[in-house]
């Protein structure tokens, strides 16, 4: 059987479906390219259902002779640009090409120059008609020159793509989830771009409209709060919160500005590098990962609520904490000086080791200060020695910055702006040992001849350097010399040159460790001593003693004499006693659920576990018993909360044989819980107030007129019945119910999905009680306010053997037996019993019969 070549138009599909991915991705590509040509005004129609968009800019346009038939238009890297031109999108030519293959793709322009309109027509990568000039009726008439391109029926030859377009549009929420992203990325491509540009956008089916139209000779800061404003990414009122930030360190350029509001999303957050966006679609960017962490380490967002009385009685302590507004709003130009243009935007992470960390070291420097600058508390900088996250170029040369070119901060109210040091030496090479200190670090040392003369050709190690300096701390945290000592005096001569230090003694020479320093021996009195053995602390309890262990009393070296007996390890001592090590422990059997039921109770220890003699199941097949045993440790508090947690959820639904779905139990509320959204959150709410009814939260929202002229209308929303489980804590603290909503609707946003109804996992009303499955995508609110009330047996609650007998047998019953309601594990084995008390795994020879049987006693006693 031969290999035939695929067909050309197949190959063209291919090779086109790595670069066109979406209606989205082409809109934008079609922008870039009004951008290139200068555009100051674009026009965007987009059809979603139909996979339709056109596209209309002011621009130069395109000359008449691409037109023709030797012209290029249309065809494959006609259009590149290698190596890439500064400030421009286009590099390779192959989009229209691209374009062109998977739709019917129009292009009209009238260029500046030239009277004529002309126009052409590709289908599926091949061209259809060629007008030179236009028809009448398909001139270019919106703008006095520029370019009109119509894309028709975008992967309309393929099959699966036009099913999924079909089944994704065909409701709101899938075109809502499309409309925002464009309106993300179009945003992100005009507060990257040096000039003002406006842009018209419409949605046909939905009859969405935006226009984005920055101010008028405004600078980039202005600019990008005017965009956030009108894309509904920022409100108009927190524009005095934005704050313009800079810093400078090498090569490297940060400008841009920072909201002191938070928000609840992630969607007000840009960076670009020039005029490059960086995506952030699917939150896993490095960079975008560096400025949140540095947030979420901080004080932003931090909110406090009132949380119970203080310990003296005398008022309220104020427990701070974050709430659904936790995410900063921020635009950041990053400028390479002579590398943002071939700098791989799209796969940050496998360009270049150095440029990257030095990006994220310039990134953490502007974030700190602006967080320090505003008493937000960030964590401190870490950085080191050899690599600093300062050190933005390759350390060549030890000379020093200038003076001028310290670390400073303005003094303004309204800025921020900071310097860093650098290396004059600014090349961008792809080593990963950029970072490296080529120049060895620690004080200046001189030689000394070794003592004798050694023959010609012989050989031996050098005598070692003798230091001379006047530093006190080395690398590493060495000592060099002892305080207060002067190691060598300088010569009289010219210059201040040290004078050798043969003559000095070798303790003064040898650098001192640390541990070689003298130690205080300033030991309290005796009365004071007994004062504080006595003295209980109201603030701080004392730590309380471990749990006794086997032989916990015999001396260290006696201790850790180890011995092995099969599979497991023991120490020994001189009396024959033993100690096992439970960190070795290896079970014959498996611990499974079914065998909670049959456990024996043998007693609590420390008033914290529960001491269990647990049968085991066969290890091949967990259903048959096994003839072990193992002794097995409960967590007391851990078992009572997953015990409660269970029953919470077992009594959160109730079965409804003429409802598919399990429906939440619900309880009116004497007075609705009332509180005021926004309009980006009366949309929101309205959108999955189906989903947040499944799980028991049921609310209407109602219009608010503005009290004053100088108001403007709002939306509030009252809640009139929640889950049982939840009421009581919601009534008392409504703060909880409304972080609630809005952590969920956000959430549900951001991740452009809606999550799947409560259900029964395949049971009909007549089968058992709701479970742990019927929980799958429940909010993450209501599963903390139940963690919360799964809480009543604690530590140092003592507990009698029928009550220990009880929590053991609730605890079988559960779904998840062994882990606590916060994913703890609750159950740890000790030892393998073996078949009737045997020890498995030990070798009764001679040599380690006695130990054996001395262990065998014990756990005989211990069991009975």
């Amino acid at each position: 059987m031969s290999i035939r070549p695929l067909p050309e138009d197949v190959v063209g599909k291919i090779r086109s479906s790595s670069t066109i991915t979406s209606l989205n991705g082409v809109v934008c590509g079609l922008l870039k390219n009004s951008l290139d040509a200068g555009a100051t005004k674009v026009n965007i129609h987009v059809e979603y259902g139909r996979g339709n968009c056109i596209v209309e800019d002011d621009g130069l346009g395109i000359v008449p002779g691409d037109f023709a038939e030797d012209g290029g238009l249309g065809k494959p890297y006609y259009t590149s640009k290698f190596p890439p031109q500064h400030g421009l999108y286009g590099r390779q030519g192959t989009f229209l090409a691209s374009l062109s293959n998977l739709s019917l793709l129009m292009v009209t322009s009238h260029h500046y120059r030239h009277n004529s309109h002309n126009t052409i027509s590709i289908h599926h990568g091949k061209l259809l008609r060629r007008q030179t000039p236009s028809l009448p009726g398909e001139r270019f008439q919106l703008f006095d020159h520029g370019t009109r391109v119509a894309v028709n029926d975008l992967f309309g030859s393929l099959p699966v793509r036009v099913k999924h377009r079909a089944t994704l549009f065909s409701d709101r929420p899938g075109l809502d989830k499309e409309w925002g992203r464009l309106v993300h990325d179009v945003v992100g491509l005009l507060v990257s771009w040096p000039s003002g540009v406006t842009v018209s956008l419409r949605e046909t089916k939905g009859q969405r409209e935006l226009r984005l139209k920055p101010p008028d000779n405004a600078d980039m800061v202005s600019r990008a709060l005017r965009f956030f404003t009108q894309a509904s990414l920022a409100d108009s009122g927190d524009v005095d919160s934005w704050v313009p930030v800079s810093a400078t360190a090498g090569h490297i350029t940060i400008k841009g500005c920072i909201s002191l509001n938070p928000v609840a999303t992630r969607r007000s957050q840009f960076m670009s590098v020039g005029i490059l966006p960086v995506s952030n679609e699917y939150g896993s960017n490095v960079l975008y990962e560096e400025v949140n962490k540095m947030f979420a380490s901080s004080d932003f967002g931090v909110i406090g609520h009132k949380g119970g009385m203080s310990n003296d009685g005398t008022g309220l302590n104020q427990k701070k904490s974050k709430g659904a507004d936790r995410w900063p709003m921020f635009y950041l130009r990053i400028t390479l000086k002579g590398a943002e243009d071939v700098f791989d935007v799209d796969d940050i992470s496998s360009h270049s080791h150095g440029d990257l960390e030095r990006i994220m070291g310039v990134l953490r420097a502007v974030i700190y200060s602006f967080l320090k600058k505003h008493h937000m508390r960030p964590q401190t900088i870490q950085s080191s020695s050899d690599k600093s996250v300062f050190s933005t170029a390759p350390h060549r040369s030890t000379i020093r910055a200038p003076k001028g070119r310290q670390s400073t901060a303005t003094n303004s109210k309204t800025s921020s702006s900071q310097v860093l040091s650098s290396d004059p030496v600014s090349s961008l090479s792809d080593s990963p040992f950029d970072g490296w200190n080529r120049m060895k670090v620690g004080p200046r040392t001189e030689r000394r001849p070794a003592k004798g003369v050694l023959r010609k050709h012989e050989t031996r190690p050098s005598t070692s350097e003798t230091i001379v300096t006047n530093r006190l701390i080395g690398e590493g945290g060495r000592l060099l010399r002892k305080p207060f000592d002067v190691s060598a005096p300088l010569s009289p001569g010219k210059g201040g040159k040290r004078v050798d230090a043969e003559s000095q003694d070798e303790s003064e020479t040898n650098p001192l460790t640390l541990a070689e320093r003298p130690k205080r021996k300033n030991e309290p009195r005796e009365w004071l001593q007994d004062i504080l053995k006595s003295w209980r602390n109201p603030v701080f309890e004392s730590t309380q003693a471990g749990v006794p262990r086997i032989n916990d009393e015999a001396p260290a070296p006696v201790r850790d004499t180890t011995s092995i007996h099969g599979s497991h390890r023991c120490c020994g001592d001189d009396k024959g006693e033993v100690r096992f090590e439970a960190a070795s422990i290896g079970l014959e059997g498996r611990v499974s659920r079914s065998a909670l039921a049959e456990a024996q109770v043998v007693a609590q220890v420390d008033r914290k576990f529960i001491l269990l003699k647990l049968p085991l199941r066969n290890m091949t097949d967990g259903r048959e018993p096994s003839s072990s045993c193992a002794l097995v440790m409960l967590d007391q508090h851990a078992a009572d909360e997953r015990c409660r947690l269970e029953e919470l959820m077992a009594g959160y639904f109730k079965q409804d044989g003429s409802h598919k779905f399990p429906r939440a139990v619900v309880e009116p509320l004497e007075r609705p819980l009332i509180f005021e959204i926004s309009d980006r959150e009366y949309d929101l709410l309205q959108r999955y107030q189906e989903h947040l009814e499944a799980w028991g939260i049921l609310y209407k929202i109602q219009r608010r007129a503005a009290s004053m002229k100088q108001e403007q209308d709002g939306y509030t929303v009252a809640v009139s019945a929640l889950p049982p489980s939840i009421l009581e804590r919601c009534r008392t603290e409504p703060r909880l119910l409304v972080e609630l909503m809005r952590k969920e609707i956000w959430k549900l946003d951001d991740e452009g999905i809606m999550p799947p109804r409560p259900r029964s996992a395949g049971r009909t009303a007549e089968q058992a009680q709701p479970s742990t499955a019927d929980f799958h995508g429940c909010p993450r609110g209501i599963l903390e306010l139940l963690h919360s009330r799964a809480c009543a047996i604690m530590f140092n609650d003592a507990l009698s053997a029928e009550e220990c007998e009880l929590l053991v047998r609730q605890l079988a019953r559960c779904a998840f037996p062994f882990q606590c309601a916060h994913g703890r594990p609750s159950l740890v084995p000790l030892v393998d019993l073996g078949s009737g008390f045997g020890i498995r795994g030990w070798d009764e020879d001679e040599r380690v019969g006695g130990d054996a049987r001395v262990w065998k006693r014990w756990m005989e006693s211990v069991v009975s």
